[in-house]
């Protein structure tokens, strides 16, 4: 049924219906595990500087209800 003509390239819609799905989920599952160590090497380096003690920048230390 399947005919082989040496002209005709590229990749027919019954062969795209078979193999897209598969590579649509592998393409998510690397992209999901690709994305771990990406997404927590920039979570670890967003932190809060340490500024030195007495510092005008330190956060104040209990309510601020005095005003």
């Amino acid at each position: 049924m399947e005919r082989s003509d040496p002209q005709k390239k590229g990749v027919t819609r019954r062969q795209f219906l078979k193999v897209g799905p598969i590579g649509l989920a592998g393409g998510i599952t690397l992209a999901v595990v690709a994305g771990k160590p990406l997404f927590s090497r920039v979570r670890r380096s967003i932190k809060a500087s340490r500024l030195p003690k007495g510092s005008i920048f330190t956060p104040a230390k209990g309510d601020r209800m005095d005003i």
